[in-house]
């Protein structure tokens, strides 16, 4: 089944807001991970979601019909619903932003709505950015890396931008930039 993985610097808010018109638009299913550990979780229909709830999430799925439950581990409720759109939304603390990432596992119509579902929030982003080893300074350009324009006005405004995990950071410039 193929999979899609896409990172991006985006501001919780922005994302949130592309989301929400996502759901609206597609009519989807949205369910909210409260705790990974003791699985909780929350469904909302399209209706019945708000910004605000969102906003307090970390990890959220999309999915086009009604989950299956009774799931007790996180792992037994992906391997139950596979088809899934998940976005974990990056964080923003402390002048640093963190990157977000979305990612499914689905084929047939349900990967051709997230693979549209992706290339319409890409349309307004940035793409191009250095990557700094901590470590060394080593620096080399990321061709495929995606950012909006509120992560680049963060950037050029002194935060520092990581990847979700790793001992690197990100410089949001073009590739003559360097």
């Amino acid at each position: 089944m193929p999979k899609i993985n896409f990172q991006f610097h985006a501001m919780k808010e922005e994302t949130v807001q592309y989301l929400m018109q996502t759901i609206e638009k597609y009519d989807l299913i949205v369910i909210l991970i409260k705790s990974y550990s003791k699985l909780e979780y929350k469904i909302y229909d399209s209706k019945g979601i708000s910004p605000d709830t969102i906003m307090k999430c970390d990890e959220i799925f999309l999915m086009t019909k009604e989950p299956i439950e009774g799931a007790t581990t996180y792992i037994q409720f992906l391997r139950d619903n596979i088809g899934f759109l998940s976005i974990l939304l990056g964080k923003e603390e402390n002048s640093t932003l963190r990157e977000s990432k979305i990612s499914c596992e689905a084929d047939g119509q349900t990967l051709k709505l997230w693979r549209k579902v992706i290339t319409e929030y890409k349309k307004d982003m940035i793409k191009g950015a250095w990557v700094v080893s901590k470590i060394d300074g080593t620096t080399r350009y990321y061709k495929n890396h995606w950012y909006t324009h509120s992560a680049k006005k963060l950037f050029n405004q002194g935060w520092l931008i990581y990847p979700i995990a790793g001992n690197c950071l990100y410089k949001l410039e073009n590739h003559d930039t360097i």
